[in-house]
């Protein structure tokens, strides 16, 4: 309500970046509030037009860019398909999410694993981790939000149409941010210690590790050291799902 009272307007060349990353979370918290009788209709109407007024348009601009910009944008454009009931932002987004599957100029696959192309040389590898983590915590969220509409968009499980997996880009990530396994694009001539790592992406781990059986059990152990159990506020390690991974045993889960 304070949002949409202010009418805010938003500047800078990354805000459809910046909105589509960190003001997603409204419209999940609006789709929450779906049946509460507490928030009114005419702030509820109010919160939407702010939002298409003052947010979508910058969202919708970069959800066509290669890089992470492209996948918050979509991300913020999925959300508010959902939470406005708008079947064209839905299916746009979904088609943008569909298009990643195809050729190699999203996601491709080499002798150096499986990799996003626009975030991996990101200032010679240095920053290329960081910024694999950034795009792939988008990615989670819109594959999770495509599940939702049936089966045929549960694309956890898809290879793109140059046989690159969902499955092995997000193992290879973990290797290299968290393994510390050799990050091939980070340039020797530039090298000054180790390239940057990302530590506040570990939510992609978790429902990774939900949504592929066969995962790199690595995964699984790694979890079980690291995710959090008490749920505190600002844990580097907040996940979507705060629960005990699906795959683990019996007494896992009651522990």
């Amino acid at each position: 309500n304070a949002w949409s009272a202010a009418d805010t307007v938003f500047e800078g060349v990354d805000r459809g970046l910046q909105l589509g990353s960190h003001f997603t979370p409204m419209l999940y918290a609006m789709d929450l509030l779906h049946g509460y009788t507490g928030w009114s209709q005419s702030d509820r109407h109010a919160f939407e037009t702010f939002w298409r007024r003052r947010v979508l348009p910058h969202t919708q601009f970069v959800m066509l860019r290669p890089n992470n910009w492209g996948d918050n944008g979509t991300m913020g454009v999925m959300a508010a398909g959902i939470a406005f009931e708008d079947e064209m932002l839905v299916r746009r987004a979904l088609s943008q999410l569909n298009n990643y599957f195809f050729g190699n100029w999203k996601i491709r696959q080499d002798n150096r694993g499986t990799f996003l192309i626009d975030e991996v040389e990101r200032v010679n590898g240095l920053k290329g981790i960081t910024y694999t983590g950034y795009a792939l915590q988008a990615v989670t969220q819109l594959l999770e939000m495509a599940r939702h509409f049936g089966p045929e968009f549960d694309w956890w499980g898809r290879t793109t149409t140059a046989n690159a997996s969902i499955q092995s880009l997000y193992e290879n990530y973990f290797k290299w941010n968290e393994l510390k396994e050799p990050f091939p694009w980070y340039v020797e001539h530039f090298k000054t210690g180790e390239p940057n790592h990302e530590w506040e992406c570990a939510n992609t781990y978790e429902v990774a590790h939900s949504r592929l059986p066969h995962l790199d059990p690595r995964v699984g152990d790694w979890l079980q050291k690291n995710r959090p159990v008490n749920g505190k506020e600002a844990d580097p390690y907040a996940t979507l799902l705060k629960g005990t991974p699906l795959k683990h045993s019996q007494t896992d889960s009651a522990q």
